[in-house]
């Protein structure tokens, strides 16, 4: 189907895209901050904890990818997939937005395995609903340009309604944030669910197992669109991790204003989501892919020039870093759906959502390694959280290195993966056709 998509029915078939991303950025954001500080968890232990987790979920994403792609019902294959990962999210998003006083190791471990469980069947089973929508190489980046718009309002929505009922009804922000979660999961999930007019998915017609999964990486193209997503998932992880305690400790800011920070930078980044389709659909997705990644260094080095106290210059990287996100967390997406048709052409089997658990595994074990190297360097540093700007200058500097200067490193990384890339959009133009006729001999 290479007919234009309706706003109207983009609009229903991305919508769980909001609570999916509300709930990773939170994960990694807030909750290793209010445990640390709050609950009696050490860094070493929410470090280790998130680690362990995501190190998981690298071995469970593949299974699922293979048992969405070999699911026989096709005509909603991926829907019952999203319903069936609500469980183990809501359960998860209670259990780390609303802990006990004091949080054991054991308590922690459970709440994140729930949680990056429900994540995972979500996310993976969404991301090849949405893939499998159209096969035009332009036409996939406006369906995530709209999947970006709403990973962005979904954020900015998290950010902003906790803070405008934070003590109503005796509930905290963190706890206001699990409740919008919950909410948006429930509404995003039944608009995308009973709403969004779909397409089947392709008969996968494939084998599974780990000889499947390992052939993923025969392709350059994947390897590529993988490298980048990895380093993009430590850029991403390692500035999240490291953002407030920078922010408060060597540039003065209050919490207060550093959500003010985040609410510019995501809407900023909701009103131009959708550009990014159109600049992909100009300048080709990996080369959309270059300039957002340098944009986003640029990005990350403007925060070194912003006079400490100084809100208003803290918004020129705000807005700046907004515009590029867009790029580097919906591109990859967008091009794996490419190389998922390449993979079709090579393997003779459709293997979307084994791709889309590659990927996804990729992302979490860069932001698994993000929490893990943010928190655990943070501690050879000797930064204390509590001790916040009364650390040590070498503690500091060893903060602003870890927040500035390793997300740098891993978006230039992430630039030049995607130098040379080979599916461009000519070659994706020559696969369709040949799958066509593939296509049509069988039928």
């Amino acid at each position: 189907m290479n007919a234009t998509i309706s706003g109207r029915n983009l609009a229903t078939l991305t919508a769980v895209a909001a609570p999916i991303a509300a709930l990773s950025l939170s994960l990694t954001t807030i909750i290793p901050q209010e445990l640390t500080r709050n609950h009696g968890v050490s860094l070493a232990e929410a470090g280790l904890a998130f680690m362990l987790i995501r190190l998981a979920d690298i071995v469970i994403d593949p299974l699922l990818g293979d048992l969405m792609d070999r699911t026989h019902a096709r005509m909603r294959r991926y829907q019952i997939w999203i319903v069936s990962g609500c469980l183990p999210l809501a359960g998860g998003v209670w259990m780390c937005f609303f802990p006990p006083a004091t949080v054991s190791m054991i308590y922690l471990v459970s709440a994140l395995a729930l949680a990056y469980l429900g994540y995972s069947i979500l996310a993976l089973a969404h991301l090849a609903l949405c893939a499998a929508q159209t096969d035009d190489y332009a036409e996939r980046g406006r369906v995530f340009g709209w999947w970006q718009r709403y990973t962005t309002a979904g954020i900015l929505l998290t950010m902003l309604i906790p803070k405008l009922l934070d003590g109503y009804l005796g509930l905290g922000l963190v706890q206001w944030m699990g409740v919008t979660i919950l909410g948006l999961l429930a509404l995003c999930v039944a608009a995308t669910v009973l709403l969004a007019k779909t397409r089947p998915a392709k008969a996968s017609g494939a084998k599974g197992g780990l000889r499947a999964y390992l052939a993923l990486f025969a392709l350059p193209a994947t390897r590529r669109i993988i490298v980048a997503e990895l380093l993009l998932g430590l850029n991403v992880g390692i500035s999240a991790v490291a953002g407030i305690m920078f922010a408060t400790s060597v540039k003065g800011f209050t919490l207060g204003d550093f959500g003010t920070q985040i609410v510019v930078y995501f809407l900023v980044g909701t009103v131009t989501a959708t550009v990014w389709g159109r600049i992909a659909q100009r300048f080709q997705k990996h080369r959309a892919l270059i300039f957002g990644a340098l944009g986003a260094a640029v990005s990350q080095v403007l925060f070194l020039f912003v006079p400490p106290g100084n809100l208003p210059m803290l918004m020129i990287p705000a807005v700046v870093g907004g515009f590029f996100y867009g790029a580097t967390y919906m591109l990859p997406r967008a091009m794996i759906a490419d190389a998922a048709d390449e993979e079709r052409l090579a393997r003779g089997a459709d293997r979307t959502a084994l791709l889309y658990a590659l990927l996804i595994g990729v992302f979490k074990l860069g932001h698994a390694l993000s929490v893990g190297i943010g928190l655990l360097a943070l501690a050879a540093f000797s930064y204390v959280p509590a001790l916040a700007e009364r650390n040590t200058p070498a503690a500091l500097t060893g903060l602003t290195f870890v927040y500035i200067g390793l997300p740098v490193l891993c978006a230039l990384g992430s630039m030049l993966a995607m130098i040379g890339y080979p599916l461009t959009a000519r070659r994706h133009r020559e696969i369709r056709t040949a799958l066509a006729q593939h296509d049509s001999f069988r039928g």
